[in-house]
């Protein structure tokens, strides 16, 4: 086997946590303590693997069939096989709870929370995807080793560390946000047991997380998490745990969206309640009357409607109108705004203005419909938000069919358009899932690339279900990428024109500050430079690069649903492989899938061979003579072909016995035969060692065939999957036989099991109790006529 080694150098210092997460970079304030950082790694061939435990971190192209209908079975019975490999220390998983699963157009996606003794590891998460046609295609690995003799008692009470918090802070006023969790801490080879404080408010504003030694009260974690838009502005990490652990003083909701609960939700506490999979929509008060509106909005800023440089008259002015501006206005619906007989709001079930942050200048509520404002009125900001969330969450769940809601609340995205003090910044808020917007300089909310930047926060923290990554800035060129997604559809700016390539042509790129680009040079990971605003470029440039050759409904869709494959601790090296994964889970064109990868490669990332996709593969025996095998495959790249190998039940290693050529690169489905015209007279075991045209290769499935002598006896196996009790009927075969001889053998055809039973039309097959979980297959022999079967144990 040839293996590929690439190293991937973690930035040892402050690569994740740099900044909170908003459109501008913020210095950090002097009471914070930033001490998170990526985890060193480097790529083996189809594993991106620890640099400290040299354990796989993540596992790519993977195409194994799940081996239940059960997403959280068919996810165990895949990681229980390796649980020494992945570094997993319960060889029966009991130690991973399922946290959340959801099912959208790349497959079932489930995340796996950490616990020790009982105690949540923070930012530990185990991610398995599987798409819609029952294939294990992507994991993520984030299994923590934690020291067995780590107490997880606390000395330092709940309280006691909530108020060394406030204090650091300097915490005043209301806050929107209070928990205080019980974590295990682990970093490389150290270990503490903490109290995780969540704190947002206004005063400072910020969504304030630390960690605090639950043994001796220091705070060794104190960090503004919030995504904030620029350089001036802050960032940091939202909680992946956030629902899944205890919560002081607090009862655990199940998340709820649009009235619906998801397909499958686990609260992540052991001993408490699992799934919640109710039989109809979560019961919500009717919704009130909702009319459409009309109001003024920039599209997508004036700058590009005009196609206008920042000078003269196209400058913000103090807010003040132009004429230059005003006739930029365009008079838009506005969808689905609440009417209750007498006042209309800016709320609906996509977007809703809430009044959170300074300065408090009301809900802009009237008695009319129609919500046509000049610039230098605040109720043109809250207009214009309200506008381009609404456009984009529809464009999302109705045009993309894409189900992905805000799940710290029911409804639609809460903002405030004037909020952050009225700093120049804008931000999101992990902990309570809103976006606010400053007013500093151009008002943030005039410029759609604001919006939808913040918007793209919230888009990363839904789709993972609160498992936002910041690590090498993906979240910020996530935002940057979903702003620009937009205005280039606008079509206001040639592909020659420097704008072309501008995020913020309103906010920035003036007097104000620079802004942001999506034609940046630098490539991956040699040109990260350890500021997440700088080094989101990237990421953001790349598939803008993609956007334009595929168009923007195929990117948007692999963005957000390759987005769902990734975790707290997802470099952008991971991510750019789950884009691709989400596209080859929806059925991407060969074309696009080899356009897409070779896109990423020239932007630096390493992407693994593309994988041959198979619509089935079967292997029988037709008598003593003759084993036939049969496959099909939807499409190849630079596929030179396939050898066919053979492993007998009693030997260890599989042997070629002969190669089917293949057809280079297609997006046909084409069938493939092969007959071994020599097998065996015993149980045997056949793969595809399918080969590229530069020598990299691919394992298949293995299928087990039976001996020669089966002669019209055949069996099925009720249940299966199968927990404790296996029936077996047998159908065929010599009906004289008084006694049944059964072998119970696993994939690789270790034996697990043997014996005879008394013969009868069904008969039940002993010790399956005592098998662990996993895939086996059964193989029963009646006077010289024997076969086989899978079976699933769960």
């Amino acid at each position: 086997m040839r293996s590929k080694i690439y190293i991937l150098l973690g930035l040892l210092g402050f690569s994740v946590q740099l900044n909170a997460l908003a459109q501008k970079p913020q210095a950090p304030r002097p009471f914070e303590i930033r001490l998170d950082m990526e985890e060193p790694s480097y790529m083996l061939d189809e594993l991106r693997m620890s640099a400290w435990t040299h354990k796989p971190l993540a596992l790519y192209n993977l195409r194994e069939r799940a081996q239940s209908t059960d997403p959280e079975t068919a996810a165990r019975l895949f990681l229980k096989p390796r649980h020494e490999m992945l570094g997993l220390a319960d060889p029966e998983l009991g130690d991973l709870v399922l946290r959340n699963a959801r099912t959208s157009l790349a497959g079932t996606t489930l995340r796996f929370s950490q616990f020790f003794q009982g105690v949540q590891v923070y930012e530990s998460e185990t991610v398995v995807n599987i798409s819609l046609d029952g294939y294990i295609t992507y994991v993520l690995n984030g299994y923590k080793s934690i020291p067995t003799t780590l107490l997880v008692t606390p000395a330092v009470t709940a309280e006691v560390a909530r108020e060394a918090v406030a204090a650091r802070i300097g915490l005043s006023g209301a806050l929107d946000h209070d928990r205080i969790q019980l974590k295990v801490y682990h970093s490389h080879h150290t270990s503490r047991l903490a109290w995780n404080v969540r704190l947002s408010g206004s005063e400072p504003y910020g969504d304030w997380e630390a960690l605090v030694d639950a043994q001796t009260g220091e705070v060794f974690k104190c960090q503004d998490v919030s995504c904030y838009c620029s350089p001036s502005k802050s960032h940091g990490n939202p909680d992946p745990g956030a629902l899944a652990g205890p919560t002081l003083g607090t009862s655990l909701p199940a998340p709820a969206a649009m009235g619906c609960r998801p397909a499958l939700w686990s609260s992540g506490l052991p001993g408490e309640r699992r799934e919640l999979q109710p039989d109809g929509p979560l019961l919500l008060p009717p919704p009130p009357a909702t009319v459409n509106g009309l109001g003024n909005v920039f599209d997508a800023d004036p700058l590009s409607s005009a196609a206008a440089a920042y000078a003269g008259s196209y400058v913000d002015g103090a807010d003040a109108n132009a004429p230059v501006l005003t006739a930029q206005l365009q008079n838009k619906t506005l969808n689905q705004i609440t009417f209750n007989g007498t006042v209309h709001s800016l709320v609906g079930p996509y977007a809703e203005l809430i009044d959170f942050e300074a300065p408090n200048k009301g809900l802009f509520t009237q008695a009319s419909s129609t919500f046509n404002f000049d610039r230098n009125a605040d109720n043109f900001e809250a207009v214009n938000t309200y506008f381009f969330i609404d456009h984009s969450m529809r464009y999302i769940n109705t045009t993309l069919g894409i189900s992905l809601m805000p799940f710290q609340y029911a409804g639609g995205v809460r903002f405030d358009p004037s909020g952050l003090n009225g700093a120049d910044n804008s931000h999101y808020i992990g902990s309570t899932g809103r976006l606010a917007f400053g007013e500093g300089g151009v008002d943030d909310a005039e410029d759609s690339d604001v919006i939808l930047h913040e918007l793209g926060h919230g888009l990363h923290d839904w789709a993972t279900s609160g498992s936002l990554s910041k690590v090498n800035g993906l979240s910020e060129g996530c935002g940057d990428y979903w702003a620009q997604s937009y205005s280039r559809s606008k079509n206001q700016w040639t592909s020659v024109q420097a704008p072309y390539q501008w995020v913020f042509n309103w906010d920035g790129h003036n007097p104000f500050w620079g802004g942001r680009i999506t034609n940046y040079g630098a490539l991956y990971p040699g040109g990260l430079v350890n500021q997440i605003h700088t080094d989101g470029q990237i990421w953001s440039t790349c598939l803008m690069k993609i956007y334009d050759a595929i168009g923007r409904t195929k990117t948007d869709m692999a963005f957000l649903e390759g987005l769902m494959l990734t975790s707290s601790t997802t470099n952008q090296q991971d991510a750019a492989i789950a884009f691709r994964q989400a596209g080859i889970n929806m059925g991407y064109t060969m074309g696009e899938l080899i356009q897409i990868t070779n896109f990423f490669i020239g932007c630096g990332y390493i992407m693994p061979p593309f994988p041959v996709l198979y619509n089935s593969f079967t292997a029988a025996r037709v008598n003593a003579q003759y084993v036939n095998l049969n496959w099909e495959t939807s499409a190849e790249a630079q596929n030179s072909g396939f050898e066919v190998q053979r492993r007998l039940a009693s030997e260890q290693d599989f042997g070629t016995v002969g190669f089917v050529r293949g057809n280079g690169t297609t997006d046909e489905a084409h069938g493939y035969s092969f007959q071994d015209i020599n097998p065996s007279q015993e149980m045997s075991f056949y793969r595809l060692r399918q080969v590229d045209t530069d020598g990299g290769h691919r394992i298949s499935e293995v299928l087990a065939v039976s001996g020669s002598n089966v002669q019209g006896l055949s069996i099925g196996i009720s249940p299966n999957p199968v927990q404790d009790r296996l029936l077996a009927i047998l159908v065929g075969g010599k009906a004289s036989a008084t006694a049944v001889d059964y072998r119970i053998l696993d994939l690789a055809g270790r034996q697990m099991a043997q014996g005879s039973v008394s013969r009868s039309a069904t008969v039940e097959i002993p010790g399956i109790a005592d098998l662990p979980a996993g895939v086996y297959l059964l193989e029963l022999s009646v006077e010289g006529q024997s076969a086989i079967q899978k079976f699933v144990k769960e």
